[in-house]
């Protein structure tokens, strides 16, 4: 009887611990296949593009990341800004870099369509219709980037067969230790989940709002933004459109830089919770299946009843050992990203956070975003919530 109790406790540990475990060397070998099939581009391929970028006020770092926009080495491009109204505390710095850079095209737009729910995309929409040229880039206002930024951009669009662009993204982080767990926490969840579905969807089927390249015509094939204007994740409905059409997702050579503000800690859950709802809308099936990825809560059950000490040391140094591994894979890996150096020790604080928002965000149907609150429905539809 003893004996059959001591294989029971055994099965069971390795059943909780299984999942996890195969997830991690999957990523490992996910991580490892990208460096080993990454591309390189020409250079030499720069058509004129169109710079659009929707603004709602300023941020921490906002004239900085503006003013690399204008330092590109890049032979013709413009840049448009397109604000609410007038009083958008973001119209003095734009203003104040159309007088610093008077040899580049800055174009400041007042005013946007009001066609549906998403405030990007309804400045979108004109910022399109006002656009010079036929390539455009569209980027937060919280990405900095480098001097050949554009021409990694527009590199991949050499190959007729590229539909979207888009672009891993570093962090640039103040000395705040919430911000340096955000930024922690993309390259523990967003970017491993990420290069899985690279290996085992043969491709990427995603972009992100740090970078969205298009060409005009390939946008009106799909609607431009019209289509898109009462959904949230604008960059995966795109990407998704266009795979339809038969074209490909491919990300630019460059990473670009993600500016995170000083922040409280509930400002970063609030930001969690949304991200984690807007998968679950997105994507329901894979978010359910989340739970055999979360390494902590499982590793801390199988080590309780392993049944000695040993084996929960063993089963516990399995999860740091193979986490930390994936984690720096992935961070300095595929993204290049030098925080991550500093910052890998923090990922048992962003694993218990991810299952946490994970379990809440199957009971929570509201959101706040950019200053307002809406529910999100299947597919990632925006919706008012009821009056009170």
């Amino acid at each position: 009887m003893a004996h059959h109790s001591l294989l029971t406790h055994y099965h069971l540990w390795m059943v909780l611990v299984a999942p996890p475990l195969a997830y991690y060397l999957l990523c490992l070998y996910a991580a490892f296949h990208f460096r080993r099939r990454r591309r390189t581009w020409p250079t030499d391929y720069t058509p004129p593009i169109s710079v659009l970028k929707p603004v709602g006020g300023i941020e921490h770092g906002t004239y900085e990341n503006f003013v690399s926009f204008c330092r590109q080495d890049y032979p013709v491009y413009e840049i448009l800004f397109c604000v609410n109204d007038e009083n958008d505390s973001a119209v003095p710095v734009i203003e104040r870099l159309i007088k610093e850079f008077p040899d580049r095209s800055i174009r400041l737009l007042i005013g946007r369509d009001h066609r549906g729910l998403n405030p990007k995309a309804d400045k979108l929409c004109r910022l399109v219709r006002e656009a010079r040229y036929d390539l455009f880039v569209t980027s937060d206002s919280d990405v900095r980037v480098g001097p050949n930024y554009l021409r990694s951009v527009a590199a991949p669009f050499s190959d007729p067969g590229v539909g979207v662009v888009s672009a891993f993204f570093q962090a640039q982080v103040e000395k705040n230790c919430v911000s340096q767990l955000q930024s922690l926490s993309y390259v523990a969840d967003f970017w491993t989940h990420g290069m899985v579905s690279y290996f085992l969807e043969k491709g990427f089927k995603w972009g992100t709002g740090a970078t969205v390249a298009m060409p005009r015509q390939l946008l009106a094939m799909i609607g431009g933004y019209e289509s898109i204007v009462d959904y949230h994740s604008d960059d995966f409905r795109i990407a998704q459109a266009l795979i339809a059409l038969g074209y490909r997702v491919e990300f630019a050579a460059q990473p670009i830089l993600m500016v995170y503000p000083p922040q409280s800690f509930w400002s970063f859950v609030q930001h969690q919770v949304l991200w984690s709802l807007r998968l679950r809308r997105l994507r329901p099936l894979g978010h359910f299946g989340l739970i055999f990825t979360f390494g902590l809560p499982l590793t801390i059950a199988a080590a309780m009843i392993s049944g000695s000490l040993t084996t929960a040391a063993m089963i516990v140094g399995g999860y740091f050992v193979l986490r930390a591994a994936t984690i720096l894979s992935m961070g300095l890996g595929v993204l290049r990203d030098p925080l991550v150096r500093r910052t890998w020790v923090l990922f048992p604080i962003c694993d218990a956070l991810g299952f946490g928002v994970w379990l809440i965000s199957f009971f929570k149907n509201r959101v706040q975003w950019r200053g307002r609150e809406y529910m999100i429905a299947e597919g990632g539809r925006l919706m008012l919530p009821p009056a009170s």
